[in-house]
């Protein structure tokens, strides 16, 4: 319970549109810059994304101020993309390496050498 509660004290307010969370509201209301509310394919676990918390109650909308579009204010919080995406290709590579390790041992060769 305290780490949920601790999540929404660090969360802010946003307005969700497109699969973007517009961050930065102006002083006319509308909403400006925009980080994705999901990894993209090709994150590195630097790549920054906005993790949705909830939906304000009762849906509020809110308007963009790029065009007369309205989206959902919701409480989110930046989050990091994790690498599990990458564990297939770390695998594969220790895997590599150990059956290179293994094969030198059997064949009577003491150390790999790279």
């Amino acid at each position: 319970m305290v780490f949920f509660i601790g999540n929404i004290a660090s969360a802010a307010e946003g307005c969700l549109y497109g699969g973007q969370v517009y961050r930065d509201q102006l002083f006319t209301g509308s909403w400006q810059n925009s980080i994705s509310s999901s990894c993209p394919s090709n994150a590195s676990n630097s790549t920054n994304y906005a993790k949705i918390i909830n939906e304000i109650k009762p849906k509020q909308s809110c308007r963009l101020s790029w065009s007369l579009d309205y989206g959902v204010l919701v409480e989110y919080d930046i989050a990091k993309c994790p690498i599990d995406d990458y564990i297939p290709q770390m695998l594969l590579g220790v895997s590599g390496f150990g059956f290179l390790f293994i094969r030198r041992r059997l064949s009577g060769k003491s150390a790999v050498k790279f």
